[in-house]
């Protein structure tokens, strides 16, 4: 018996060890396995930038955070810059032609009077982040002192807004085009949709969505796609995420009516230098009030 459970016990090693060299148990630091990275570990002072609304009070929910990206939207001139690395002596920002310094790891700054210029927008803005990092031995202290360089510029133009042509997920054979539309209009929801005014039409502003199945044509209101007194939904340069409150649907009679059965919408898009932008959207439609919702996945290419 002593014999089978000191073989088990070298066998089990021999395996281990054996995977161990096979994928180098995944070490950033062994040049031979394929997650090896050369910087790893290697001060920096590379950093990120996104749209924010941090610098206007509101708190980074979920809802409203917005991806990556060195591209900002002038409709909200908020932009939240954080340094990649941890822990370091000190940060110091240079932002454009601001003659101020910020010596914090995260930074957010509203842009707004900057963008009251019209010849700012797509001016690249120059944003230098310098690190300085404690020696790791008694070494030039110059060789802790760590900078990058990158541009932050402001668009007048959403990825995610067009004409695209791709397929559903579901639907892997059948092409389908589909229209995301950036700017408001103006629709009718029916009499009935607001207990107020049983008996009226009401005009309410909002956006259209061509395409979406299960229905060729879906408005939705600004009252769901933004509350412009809490923002709870994002429009961003890459994106635009929003989702009905768990509240709103069980409670809200009208909402059925004003976003035709549309919960949730999640447009991602990527940049293309010929203008074909890649889209991955990602919805949630209900027939009616009561009704389980259905998920659905759209990816496509920009036509137009």
């Amino acid at each position: 018996m002593l014999k089978i459970i000191k073989l088990s016990l070298a066998l089990f090693v021999l395996l281990f060890f054996s995977k161990c060299r096979k994928d180098c148990c995944q070490d950033p630091t062994n040049p031979k396995c394929e997650n090896y990275d050369p910087k790893y570990g290697i001060p920096t002072a590379d950093f990120t930038m996104r749209q924010s609304l941090r610098p206007y009070g509101w708190p980074d929910l979920k809802e409203n955070i917005a991806e990556f990206s060195d591209t900002i939207v002038t409709s909200n001139g908020g932009v939240l810059f954080t340094a990649k690395e941890e822990n370091a002596i000190r940060y110091e920002w240079t932002i454009g032609d601001d003659s101020r310094r910020f010596y914090t790891k995260e930074v957010a700054l509203r842009f707004d009077d900057f963008l009251q210029i019209p010849s700012n927008v797509r001016k690249k803005i120059p944003i230098k982040l310098k690190v300085v990092k404690k020696p790791l031995s008694h070494q030039n202290q110059d060789d802790t002192v760590y900078s990058s360089e990158r541009f932050l510029v402001f668009a007048d133009e959403f990825l995610w807004s067009g004409t695209f042509e791709g397929y559903f997920e579901h639907e892997p054979n059948i092409k389908r085009i589909i229209i995301v539309n950036s700017d408001a209009i103006e629709f009718k929801v029916p009499p009935g949709t607001f207990a107020d005014r049983p008996k009226d039409s009401v005009t309410l502003s909002g956006h259209a969505f061509y395409g979406l199945i299960p229905k060729d044509v879906i408005f939705v209101s600004n009252e769901n796609v933004l509350d412009i007194y809490c923002y709870p939904h994002f429009y961003s340069y890459k994106q635009w995420k929003w989702a009905v409150l768990k509240e709103e649907k069980l409670s809200n009679r009208s909402l059925q009516n004003t976003t035709s059965g549309l919960m949730s919408y999640h447009a991602n898009a990527e940049f293309s230098g010929d203008g074909r932008h890649s889209i991955v959207v990602k919805y949630t439609y209900r027939s009616s009030q009561t009704s389980p919702e259905e998920n659905y996945i759209f990816k496509g290419k920009k036509i137009n």
